[in-house]
Formats: structure tokens, C-alpha cells, sequence
């Protein structure tokens, strides 16, 4: 019976360095890919809350009052403030995971989910005698407008707000999540060829 041999020498070895090379140079491309991407999408959304529109959908503009019981120069849109504690986390291994919004650990990260949640569903709230007292406070402030006694007046029977819903994730997430893959493998491709992403 013939049989037939191939001797390789160093050639295994020399592959199996090569494959264990590529493979820890493509999880690291990856790793960086995805944190980038992270990093641009939360750029994004708080670009978008500071606009007053994730995802393209205007939030549900101040009310009146609202915008004048601000006493610092505002420019009007709702909820500005919340970009302040949009963050990002990232699994760094397979599956790779991407987690955006008010992800800060602590009670600074509490403090923004708490009121993120409350905003994005909206919610009625009683009229304080103490907030009552600082709308009448304000208008006085603000003095006279034409045709009225203060720039707003707060009838007595008024005691709730009603503060409507202001959604950010879901409408962010709508427009941008399908671009978000191909994102990562342009930014992955980029990092193989040895490229800044």
C-alpha cells in the first residue's frame, strides 16, 4: 500500500502565530470601532437635547410661564440640561454591547435617570404654596406688560401643571439604530487598515 507524506517543519507554527496576531488585532479594531461609535452617538443625542429635538421630533415647546420663570437668558428649549448627563457604556468583549443615556453610577447618575424618566413620560404635579408665591414673585420681577397687570397671571383656581411628555431615547434610538452596525464595520475596517477613527 502507498501512502504519501508531507513533512511540514515550521510552517504550522509560523501560521498559528500569524492567525492569534490578526485575531488579537481584529478584537482590538472591534473594541475601538464600537467605543467610538458609542462616543459619536452620545456627541449626537446631546447635540440633539441642547436642539430640543432627538431623533428629529421637537420636544413639546416651554410653556409661557415656564420660560419666563427662568432667570438666566434661556433660549427656550426644554430639557437642556439633561445632556449634561448623557453617557455612554460599552461591553469591551463579544457580544459586544452598547449602552446609551443617563448610565453614570452614583447619585449623580440617579438624580438625571430619575428626572429623564419623569420627563420623557410627563407628569401633573400640584401647585405649591411656595411655587405659587414664586410665580407671583417672578411676574412682579418682570414687571408690567402692555394690556396686563404682569407678564402672567396664575388664576387661584389654577392648582396643577400639567408638563406633557417629552420623549428622547425612543426617537433617537428610531432614527439612528439601524445606521449603527454598518457604523461599527466602516469604523472596524478603517482600524484594520490601520487608519484613525
Amino acid at each position: 500500500m502507498l501512502t504519501q507524506t508531507a513533512e511540514i517543519k515550521g510552517g504550522v507554527k509560523k501560521t498559528i502565530r500569524a492567525v492569534k496576531a490578526y485575531r488579537k488585532k481584529s478584537d482590538k479594531a472591534m473594541s475601538t470601532a464600537v467605543r467610538v461609535t458609542a462616543y459619536k452617538t452620545v456627541k449626537k443625542l446631546k447635540k440633539e437635547i441642547r436642539q430640543g429635538a432627538p431623533g428629529n421630533k421637537k420636544f413639546e415647546p416651554l410653556t409661557f410661564i415656564a420660560l419666563r420663570m427662568k432667570k438666566r437668558r434661556a433660549k427656550g428649549t426644554a430639557l437642556r440640561y439633561l445632556a449634561n448627563g448623557v453617557r455612554y457604556r460599552v461591553r469591551k468583549k463579544a457580544p459586544y454591547e452598547i449602552v446609551v443615556g443617563w448610565t453614570a453610577p452614583g447619585r449623580k447618575g440617579a438624580f438625571f435617570r430619575k428626572i429623564a424618566e419623569k420627563e420623557q413620560t410627563g407628569f401633573t404635579e400640584n401647585i405649591s404654596d411656595a411655587l405659587r408665591k414664586r410665580i407671583i414673585r417672578r411676574g412682579a420681577e418682570l414687571g408690567k406688560m402692555e394690556g396686563a397687570a404682569t407678564p402672567f397671571f396664575l388664576r387661584k383656581t389654577t392648582t396643577r401643571f400639567h408638563t406633557p411628555a417629552r420623549p428622547i431615547i425612543e426617537p433617537f434610538w428610531r432614527k439612528y439604530r439601524p445606521n449603527m452596525n454598518r457604523q461599527i464595520h466602516k469604523n472596524f475596517k478603517l482600524k484594520m487598515a490601520g487608519k484613525r477613527i
